[in-house]
């Protein structure tokens, strides 16, 4: 949870996102993608069957700044282009091939926004929950589920608002304390790219307590704790579930 100042979006610093996906309608996370908008490229890591990935293949964008992306439900990459041209983003279609290659679909597509660093493709989810839209005019909801973006937004006051968001993150390195920094980091993203402060975050856990021993779920969380702590946020306890995969 954070706030910020009565604005529904705030400035976000070009970086590099990364997600998981794949060449098919399954995104079955054969492919591991990252953008780096300062470089101007896309990068793809092939996962092999132990989890690992191999060596980066490194494409051009087509765009300009690329940063926030999705994949549809056919599997094309979708990138936001933040700085398409100056003043105008944009956004490009992809394909991603087993073997890590990338072929643009076409040129970058303008859009009327300046500096559009978030993108998410409609799916089932995006579908179901559609269904939860604000109660109408007029409502402090400022931001929900009918923009798709990283963090719910209440105006709580004229002059300030209250920024809501929860992630889960599937383990992407072996060491747990190092995981558990990642996931809080990544967390803690979206309420910076609210435009948002940090002030009170809470762990959801699930663990596989037949699989993994409890010290090193308390590595997890340590991770997070100390990330909390460099950002000047409080952790309040959460809540924890058994489950098979770690998150």
């Amino acid at each position: 949870m954070g706030s910020h100042p009565d604005r529904a979006h705030g400035e976000s610093a070009t970086g590099r996102r990364t997600r998981r996906g794949g060449s098919d309608a399954r995104n079955d996370g054969s492919v591991l993608v990252v953008d780096e908008g300062g470089s101007n490229s896309i990068d793809t890591f092939v996962v092999g069957g132990n989890g690992k990935a191999g060596p980066a293949t490194t494409t051009p964008s087509v765009g300009g700044g690329p940063f926030g992306f999705d994949f549809d439900r056919a599997g094309h990459l979708l990138v936001s282009d933040a700085a398409l041209t100056t003043g105008q983003s944009g956004a490009t279609s992809y394909d991603v091939a087993s073997d890590g290659a990338v072929t643009a679909n076409g040129p970058a597509v303008p859009i009327d926004q300046a500096a559009a660093c978030w993108l998410a493709a409609p799916g089932e989810l995006e579908e179901t929950i559609g269904r939860l839209m604000p109660d109408g005019p007029g409502t402090d909801l400022m931001v929900g589920v009918e923009h798709g973006d990283d963090g719910a937004v209440v105006r709580v006051s004229p002059a300030m608002a209250v920024v809501v968001t929860a992630d889960f993150f599937t383990p992407v390195v072996d060491d747990a304390y190092t995981f558990g920094r990642i996931a809080a980091t990544n967390a803690l993203s979206d309420i910076y790219a609210m435009g948002g402060e940090p002030l009170v975050a809470v762990n959801l856990l699930g663990w596989p307590r037949d699989k993994l021993p409890p010290d090193l779920a308390a590595e997890v969380l340590r991770g997070g704790l100390d990330v909390g702590r460099a950002a000047h946020c409080y952790v309040a306890g959460g809540h924890s579930m058994d489950d098979p995969e770690p998150k």
